[in-house]
């Protein structure tokens, strides 16, 4: 019996910084489940921000002229669509890409349901091949914080490919007080994500 807890105990040491985990593990069937379920709750923004801060956060990149009407834009990340939905409203062209099929699924029933042509794609988006198509890259919940440097600088190289001239990626990165305050309010001043609109030369 005693001969097992040295597997045991490697089994729950602390990982290397940026060690890759399962690959498919957000389209883990009980995994994507729970987090389907957790992307609408408004309580807390554990799986996606609050429909209020989505809201905001559309209204201000479209007051600011980051973005417009006719845009073509990419969600890499996407998940149900939350932001992909709120952006095609504004007359914006969507193409979202998630891992969980569950996620984009749900996505495109609740598309259909609303009349919004958005194209959503389950694939992983280091896998995307496109070629100077998208006005802008939309990545957001400090996802691009979780890879190693090797990884972003790949997945960066990406997206420059992606854009066309002059196109812009916005992304947000996180905060350590954002982990240790999930309720709080995001992009309040001083407070826990900072947004990040970064133009392709």
């Amino acid at each position: 019996m005693s001969s097992n807890f040295p597997y045991i105990f490697s089994q729950i040491s602390k990982p290397p910084l940026f060690e890759p985990g399962e690959p498919r593990f957000w389209d883990d069937p009980h995994i994507s489940k729970s987090m389907l379920e957790a992307h609408p709750e408004q309580t807390h923004d554990g799986a996606s921000r609050r429909s209020t801060e989505v809201e905001k956060t559309v209204h201000h990149l479209i007051a600011s002229g980051l973005l417009k009407t006719g845009d073509r834009i990419l969600d890499l990340g996407c998940g149900p669509g939350l932001y992909s939905s709120r952006l095609c409203v504004e007359g914006i062209k969507v193409t979202g890409i998630d891992l969980s099929q569950k996620s984009i699924d749900y996505a495109g029933i609740q598309a259909e349901k609303e009349g919004l042509d958005i194209e959503y794609i389950c694939a992983d988006f280091f896998d995307i091949e496109y070629e100077g198509i998208f006005d802008a890259v939309l990545q957001v919940y400090g996802e691009i914080c979780t890879f190693s440097d090797e990884r972003r600088d790949y997945l960066l190289s990406l997206i420059h490919r992606s854009l066309k001239d002059s196109g812009i990626f916005i992304f947000d990165v996180s905060t350590k007080q954002a982990w240790n305050n999930l309720t709080g309010e995001p992009y309040r001043e001083g407070g826990d994500w900072v947004a990040i609109a970064a133009r392709k030369v």
